[in-house]
């Protein structure tokens, strides 16, 4: 089963995830640079909708998983937007490759993994976990793509428990 996990925003990312191999693949949420109107770079980016399309398109997962977001107190009102019309727009691709969103919370799945709002801690622990992608977690704009890996090794979690649930009711037959 491959595995599509998304830590939507602006540095956030996508990691595919083989459960039957354990190779994983991570990307930095697709966009493109924003230019002033001297076409100058801003340093802020856009969300690109056909890229992570293709991403999708070309993994083929079986399941799509993504963060449960909201609204956060202090966020501006256009950030809040933007990050909300990615949110939306990771479900609309999802779903329009024919895969159902499956979404947690971040308190859920970050507080079974150990894990808290430290970027850095997300990181380090992508690092342990999939050591031999330890080149995808280096820097500290790296985050979106270390948390979206974990969120794939939660999931497989989820998955794994569920089918040691329903072993044990088949036992007990």
């Amino acid at each position: 089963m491959i595995i599509a996990a998304v830590d939507p925003g602006q540095r956030g990312g996508i990691a595919f995830l083989d459960t039957a191999t354990g190779k994983l693949l991570t990307y930095s949420t697709p966009g493109f640079d924003v230019k002033d109107a001297k076409g100058k770079k801003t340093g802020r980016k856009i969300f690109d909708p056909f890229s992570a399309s293709a991403l999708l398109v070309s993994h083929k997962p079986d399941v799509f998983i993504i963060e449960r977001v909201h609204a956060r107190t202090g966020q501006g009102v256009t950030s809040m937007f933007n990050f909300g019309m990615d949110f939306g727009t990771w479900i609309g691709i999802a779903v329009a490759n024919n895969l159902k969103p499956v979404y947690y919370y971040p308190q859920t799945w970050k507080g079974a993994l150990g894990l808290n709002k430290s970027k850095e801690l997300s990181l380090k622990v992508a690092r342990e976990k999939f050591p031999e992608n330890v080149a995808d977690f280096k820097r500290k704009l790296d985050d979106g793509r270390a948390e979206a890996a974990l969120l794939a090794h939660y999931h497989t979690i989820v998955l794994n428990s569920a089918s040691s649930q329903k072993q044990k009711l088949l036992d007990e037959k």
